[in-house]
């Protein structure tokens, strides 16, 4: 009898333990990893917005393995610092604020998965989202700040002297992306939204604030759809230039037979404004935007892409007109160094005209010469027998992000990440030369 109750107690305790074991916490002190046991350590994470904008908690941290995979993820509800415990590593931390019902998230993400607008492709929410690299060592009191800027347009409408035999107003913006990678990457282009206008005790139409990721064209079409009980008109204008990221897009017309828009793009806190004012919908015109020049008119004689001019690699034209247009340059010149010492590198050059590339700028340099574009170009500075450096696609270069600096690569799949601390880039720089036709 005595043998059984042994029997029994040992098998009771078993259980516990096996249930104890399958309740371990998110963050365990320590993990076995091929046979070696690695000490969790604590990294405390901060949260800002940039300027005076406001978090619209909770926010949600990740922390990514190089391997893009999640190691981590809190939920953050103030502006309190929170702490987690992860092994000694390089991490990407990710920072998502606005998130709702509007929104779509993967439930256990990779750094390559995405955010997704579920209806319509916009949203009533302003979503947030800022990243930093952080590499964990055996050092005590480890932390990063991450900053979050907005990841999509705020857009207001208001349309005056409508008809009052008008039913209903409605406004089509096209095209846009439909989702965000974790690394600030857009994707899902050639998407539109449609969004209702609604009588105000004013007599103007109007919609209520509403958010959608940029644009993913060069030009925008603006589509306002009028409908009354016998008929439906739609009127449409092409614009050169598209819905920016921290941009709030202002759209104010009225209607006086034809309809007259003024349209005017208004930055945000980060950013010069913008004001864009166009006409559309008059009798006999196309609704194309003819009152622009071509986008891209015959040049005579303007520099090609990839080749050498005015002291620098062409990779970008940019404003183009019968007159002349605006050539991006890129340096011939290279320089190395750690993210922290990128300024003071760069200083003397900055004084000959030359700068940090924008993101936008970094985007057009990888986009142009990644591939066999880049095998070509450097096939170009090898034909100039000057020992120019060739750019490296194993190397990341840096470039400028709202005062931070970034980094990325000329391989078809590289991320667009805040440099680390401790890495050493490259660094290529830019500058805009004007090409005058004739």
């Amino acid at each position: 009898m005595n043998y059984r109750l042994t029997e029994l107690k040992v098998l009771l305790f078993l259980l516990l333990l096996s249930a104890v074991s399958c309740q371990r916490p998110m963050y365990d002190e320590e993990d076995e990893e091929d046979g070696v046991s690695q000490t969790n350590l604590p990294l405390k994470i901060s949260a800002r917005s940039s300027g005076e904008s406001q978090i619209n908690y909770p926010a949600y941290i990740y922390a990514f393995a190089e391997n893009g995979s999640c190691s981590a993820s809190l939920k953050m509800t103030d502006n309190g610092p929170i702490e987690m415990k992860l092994p000694p590593a390089r991490y990407t931390i990710v920072a998502i604020a606005g998130l709702g019902e509007e929104y779509t998230v993967p439930e256990n993400p990779c750094l390559d998965d995405v955010i997704v607008m579920k209806e319509n492709n916009s949203s009533s929410r302003a979503l947030m989202l800022g990243t930093s690299t952080v590499t964990i060592t055996n050092k005590k009191n480890i932390s990063v700040s991450v900053t979050l800027y907005y990841a999509v347009s705020l857009v207001n409408v208001s349309l005056a002297d409508i008809p009052s035999n008008v039913k209903k107003v409605s406004l089509q913006i096209s095209p846009l992306y439909s989702s965000l990678s974790f690394t600030r990457e857009y994707s899902g282009k050639d998407k539109s939204t449609e969004i209702a206008c609604e009588l105000e005790s004013d007599g103007t139409w109007s919609a209520p604030p509403f958010y959608i990721f940029p644009g993913s064209g060069s030009q925008t079409v603006f589509s306002i759809t009028l409908e009354d009980d016998s008929q439906t008109k739609t009127f449409g204008y092409t614009f050169n230039g598209k819905p920016e990221a921290n941009v709030p897009l202002n759209i104010g017309g009225s209607y006086s037979g034809d309809v007259t828009v003024g349209g005017s793009l208004i930055s945000g806190e980060w950013k010069d404004p913008v004001d864009v004012k166009f006409d559309f919908g008059g009798a006999g015109e196309d609704n194309s935007g003819d009152e622009n020049p071509p986008a891209n008119p015959d040049l005579s004689g303007l520099p090609e892409i990839g080749n050498i001019w005015n002291g620098g690699i062409v990779a970008g034209i940019e404003n183009a007109s019968p007159t002349g247009a605006d050539v991006l340059l890129m340096s011939l010149d290279e320089w190395g160094g750690l993210a922290s010492d990128v300024r003071n590198i760069i200083k003397e050059e900055e004084a000959n005209g030359w700068y940090l590339p924008s993101e936008e700028e970094a985007k057009v340099l990888h986009d142009t010469f990644c591939g066999v574009s880049l095998d070509e170009l450097n096939e170009t500075i090898e034909g100039l027998q000057n020992g120019d450096p060739l750019l490296d696609i194993e190397k990341r270069y840096v470039y400028d992000f709202n005062g931070v600096i970034y980094a990325f690569g000329f391989k078809t799949s590289s991320k667009f990440l805040q440099a680390g601390s401790t890495v050493k880039y490259k660094i290529r720089l830019v500058r805009s030369v004007h090409y005058n036709a004739g």
